[in-house]
């Protein structure tokens, strides 16, 4: 790279302090000729602040008719079969607002459409346990 370069790098769902981001590759401090940018998505606030964050912005959690909505969406028309309506909003409720859980769970079911499919995948959501999210948990 030469000193004319700008490098935007995204590292997703950070779950562990990144000490030092020049062993992976990743320009960091003022030893650089060129501008890079790193942007962090992660669920831990501590992380962001050990790893001397400039800015953080946090995003919540959808609120449920916000989660209903992406949830019919990434699922179809499965949702509008009258049997399968009232349990189909309630495994949008189980997914706690996370837009990840929502989409994996209605790509899931999209293609179900028998009433013992959802009635499955309720109760395995209604059993699951959900570690180390502390809003999740709360909720």
């Amino acid at each position: 790279m030469d000193e004319n370069s700008h490098t935007l790098v995204i590292l997703d769902d950070v779950w562990e302090v990144l000490h030092d981001l020049d062993k992976l590759g990743i320009p960091s401090g003022n030893n650089h000729i060129y501008q890079c940018k790193v942007i962090l998505t992660t669920r831990l606030q501590p992380l962001c602040d050990s790893m001397g964050a400039q800015e953080i912005i946090e995003v919540g959690m959808l609120s449920e008719e916000e989660a209903w909505c992406l949830f019919k969406q990434k699922v179809g028309d499965s949702v509008d079969v009258p049997s399968i309506h009232d349990t189909a909003k309630e495994v949008a409720k189980e997914c706690k607002g996370l837009p990840l859980a929502i989409s994996t769970v209605a790509g899931a079911l999209k293609m179900h459409k028998s009433e013992h499919s959802w009635d499955c995948a309720l109760q395995q959501l209604r059993g699951a346990v959900t570690i180390d999210i502390p809003e999740v948990l709360t909720e």
